[in-house]
């Protein structure tokens, strides 16, 4: 397929970044990055508390770490049914639009826990539906939200600084957001939490209206299934991509599934309630802003192998550790160490396919690798069947195991050691040039 692209007037400040591409700040040097970076920042943090609302809310209401585990495979089930066409839209359609509609779709469901709890009439059933729709609408958000990325720079050396500085907000808010929520439960309730929530997300909403994002011709398309099976052929035929999205596949559903076992952890293994829960997902997120923030100075792409690959191997190791641990101290240790090489690794990731992937079928591979990050809750559906089982400490060691033995196989691979040197030289040596959306 032939794309082609009008070449927009651009606004005079957008011309080159106001700062160096060595510098950690650099990809904020472009105000389309700064004006979506604040409403990303907002609109995530009322993220980081409905999850903590939600999983308290739901545990208080039943009692079960299955059910737990429930809310997060109709999260993915809604996530699975689209994400893949969330990927087709965002090669289609306006992708600023596309966050305007889901952005606007998740507050409005927030807004409705927020009316039944105020009314009183808040039930578990009613979690269950509200984590169907958010699992719909992330599912056309993720691929969106990735792939308008490069096109709010035309710097291309700075996609790692710019993917690095974009992660940074969901890392950021994982320090006090959870923390933010654990405070609202315990001093104001659900339903005080739940109206936060829905001002975060309507104000993340409303800031995109800012945004300035040059627009592109029509190009030729095919149908909506043709060009879904076209994107996965791509995948399925280069060894890189296809290597990199399984590693995140691992990575999310045997890795971070323990994050929806945080309230099994907090009361049955710890004894502590919900405002030390918080803490316990903060010290996860400070090391993965640690590990983010270290990565933005990393603009050239150096070391991609032992970021990815070795950044991927600690994080398991650190999981088996805090799975291993009855120690509250000692498991924030491995919580912050495991977040900071999770980062490492997912952000090199992101930057090798984002560098690699053709413009015409960026959507479309940012939907599938979506599609991993969509199927953590179903990742936390399987480790809350194996704490029931057995207990919630051998079911995250079990999910760690997973992922050392899986990136113990990627090194193995010398073909694909080599095929992620040449892509980080995208990244190090391409000048500067606008980078299209739609």
């Amino acid at each position: 397929m032939v794309s082609t692209t009008t070449e927009p007037d651009r606004d005079p400040v957008e011309e080159k970044p106001r700062r160096s591409v060595s510098g950690v700040l650099g990809a904020f040097g472009y105000r389309n990055f700064r004006v979506y970076w604040i409403s990303a920042f907002t609109f995530v943090l009322g993220w980081q508390i409905l999850r903590v609302v939600f999983a308290w809310v739901a545990y208080d209401l039943t009692g079960s770490a299955f059910y737990l585990g429930l809310l997060g495979l109709v999260q993915t089930i809604g996530t699975v049914s689209v994400v893949l066409l969330g990927g087709v839209a965002a090669d289609r359609v306006n992708r600023r639009m596309l966050l305007f509609f889901t952005q606007g779709s998740m507050a409005l469901t927030v807004f409705t826990m927020l009316a039944l709890s105020q009314a009183g009439m808040l039930e578990a059933w009613h979690l269950l539906a509200a984590s169907g729709v958010i699992g719909v609408t992330q599912g056309i958000d993720q691929p969106t939200r990735t792939a308008i990325i490069p096109a709010l720079i035309d710097d291309r050396r700075l996609l790692m600084n710019a993917l690095a500085l974009g992660s940074s907000v969901w890392q950021g808010t994982r320090i006090f957001g959870p923390a933010l929520g654990g405070i609202l439960l315990d001093q104001f309730g659900a339903t005080t939490t739940f109206a936060a929530v829905t001002v975060a997300l309507v104000g993340g909403t409303m800031l995109l209206g800012l945004l300035r994002i040059p627009t592109v011709m029509e190009r030729d398309r095919g149908s909506v299934i043709g060009e879904l099976f076209e994107g996965l052929t791509f995948i399925r035929r280069e060894q890189l991509f296809r290597s990199l999205i399984l590693l995140t596949f691992v990575d999310s559903f045997f890795g971070t599934a323990y994050i929806y076992l945080m309230p099994v952890f907090a009361v049955d293994v710890f004894e502590v309630g919900a405002g030390a829960m918080g803490v316990m997902f903060g010290a996860s997120a400070l090391g993965a802003l640690l590990g983010t923030l270290s990565a933005a100075f990393l603009v050239h792409g150096r070391w991609p192998v032992h970021l990815l690959l070795g950044g991927a191997i600690g994080f398991g190791g650190l999981v088996i550790a805090f799975g291993a641990s009855n120690i509250l101290w000692l498991s924030l240790s491995f919580l912050f160490l495991s977040g900071a090489c999770n980062s490492l690794s997912m952000i090199t990731n992101q930057t090798l396919l984002q560098a690699a992937v053709p413009e015409e079928l960026r959507g479309r591979v940012m939907g599938v690798f979506s599609l991993t990050f969509g199927l953590i809750p179903a990742g936390g559906f399987q480790a809350g069947y194996l704490a029931d089982t057995f207990n919630a400490q051998v079911a995250v060691i079990i999910g760690g195991i997973i992922v050392v033995g899986f990136v113990s196989i990627l090194l193995l691979q010398g073909s694909l050691r080599n095929r992620i040197r040449d892509a980080s030289t995208i990244v190090s040596e391409t000048e500067p040039e606008p980078a299209p959306t739609r």
